[in-house]
Order: C-alpha cells, then structure tokens, then sequence
C-alpha cells in the first residue's frame, strides 16, 4: 500500500502541491493519505477529485483574507480573555467553496487527518472511510467521520487560531502522521515535511512568530519514527516499509502566515523539482 504523509507548515504548504504535481506525474499515485494541519487540507483536496494541477491552482489562488481576518477593534478592549488572535471563518467559507465532502466520503483514497483534544490532550484521528479502516486502528485512535469541522480543527495553531470542537492544531502531537500510516499497512511510504528554518532570520518577533517558532520544534517525534521504522526494516520478524522523505533544501523566504506572498509560486515549484530529485524511476 502507497501512503502520502503530509505535515503541518501552513502558508509553505504549497510546498506540498508541488511534490505532489511531481509524484502524479511520475505515476506514484497514494491508496492512503495522511495529513495534519495544512497537510489535512492538501490531503482532502486531493481526495476529491482534485488533480494535482487543480490542487497549486487553489494555492496560487489563496490570499491571507481567504484563511483568516484580524478580530474587531471593539474586542481588543477584552483582549486578556482571548483564546485566539485570528478569526478563520473566511477558512471556513473557502474550503466549503472549493472542497465537496460528500464527495470525499465515496472517494477511493483512504484520508486520516489529526487533531489535538484541548482538554485530554491526546491525538484525535478522522476519516473518509471508515469501515476500511483496520481495527487495530481503530482500538488505537478510535476515529469519527472526517468533515469540514475536523480539518478545521486540525489546522487550528493554538493561540493564533481558535479552536474548532475543543481540538488544536495537529501538528501540536503528529507533525507528520507516519505512525498512523505504518499502523493503516502501508508498504511504501512518501513523507513530505515542510520546516526548514531560515539560521538568518533571528530571533522571532511578537506573539504570531513565536507561537510557529515553538511549532516548529514538533519536527523531532517525526525524526525518530523515521529512524524507529529503519530498523524495524532490519529485523525479519517486521514488515519492510519504505520511507522516502521530500523536504524542502532551503528557506521559503515568506512567513508561514503570508498566503498572499507571490513566492508560493516559487515553493510549488521548489516542491516539484525536489520530488524528482528524491525520488528515482525504480520508486514508481
């Protein structure tokens, strides 16, 4: 089984779109898509039917008053009582726009989002199919039927955005959910983490860069699975599973937040040559 596992990185998601073109292209077409944060969004956008050029489309069409819009003057006078800086209802409106989740439910791609529970603490997992998911899985992350209120919950950065069901940002516990996809079967596996951080661009300024700095630190966990499920491969009593991770090679040079910036262009394509780059013709 083919798994595509997508991390969290907001704006510089459209990273993602560009390996993703690239792998379409080469043939290496996902049964399993597993996303957290904007990795969610890219996950049921491509479920839907979306082809992967329709997928950098979206992102070349995405501005920052499509994702988020600052809160009411008149509420900054109660501004120690805020749980969240940003409003996402314009999020909210474009994925309803542009994303049909009934259609999603009869797709044949299986898609596993994630989010965090405010008060437990403890990962929450969706799908679009559920009765084909193991259930080993299922006694694991016991999952609900994913819709619009889950992806919206898995993208929600705690402190930026609010909380959607009680749920944050699932990059918080699966910055990239690798796990989750060894546990679902998969064989072969197309991991694509966004951070890349820039050594030149100092220390953060202000709430909105602290809050993704301190997310930033979430790539760790992913390392070890990585290097968990490499000697696993080693020991016969263990499935082999192979892992080909597609990170970017070098800073984005816009924040996570801009989505309006003019260098998305540049990530997509960054995406697409690193995906050819990564990956050779005996993967596809």
């Amino acid at each position: 089984m083919r798994a595509l596992v997508l991390s969290g990185g907001a704006a510089h998601g459209a990273f993602q779109a560009g390996v993703i073109q690239a792998l379409y292209e080469m043939g290496w077409v996902p049964d399993l898509i597993c996303g957290s944060s904007v990795g969610a969004i890219n996950s049921v956008a491509l479920a839907t039917g979306k082809s992967p050029g329709h997928l950098c489309d979206l992102w070349r069409e995405v501005q920052n008053e499509n994702v988020y819009r600052f809160r009411p003057l008149r509420s900054w006078l109660k501004c120690w009582k805020w749980s969240h800086l940003l409003d996402t209802e314009p999020l909210r409106d474009f994925l309803s726009k542009h994303i049909d989740f009934e259609e999603l439910l009869e797709s044949k791609q299986v898609v596993t989002t994630y989010s965090a529970d405010v008060l437990s603490g403890r990962l929450r997992a969706y799908s679009n199919r559920l009765d084909s998911l193991p259930s080993k899985y299922h006694r694991r992350y016991r999952p609900d039927l994913l819709d619009l209120d889950a992806v919206l919950a898995s993208t929600a950065i705690p402190l930026v955005f609010p909380w959607v069901r009680g749920e944050w940002d699932g990059a918080l516990l699966q910055y990239a959910p690798l796990k989750p996809a060894v546990l679902l079967g998969a064989t072969e596996i197309v991991v694509v983490p966004i951070h890349n951080p820039d050594p030149d661009a100092g220390l953060p300024e202000g709430i909105l860069q602290t809050v993704m700095r301190v997310l930033d630190f979430s790539l760790t966990p992913l390392k070890t699975d990585i290097r968990r499920i490499l000697e696993r491969n080693e020991d016969p009593d263990y499935r082999t599973v192979d892992v080909n991770v597609i990170s970017p090679t070098r800073p984005f040079g816009y924040s996570k937040l801009d989505f309006s910036s003019p260098q998305k262009e540049s990530a997509i394509c960054h995406g697409r040559n690193r995906a050819y780059q990564v990956m050779s013709d005996d993967h596809v």
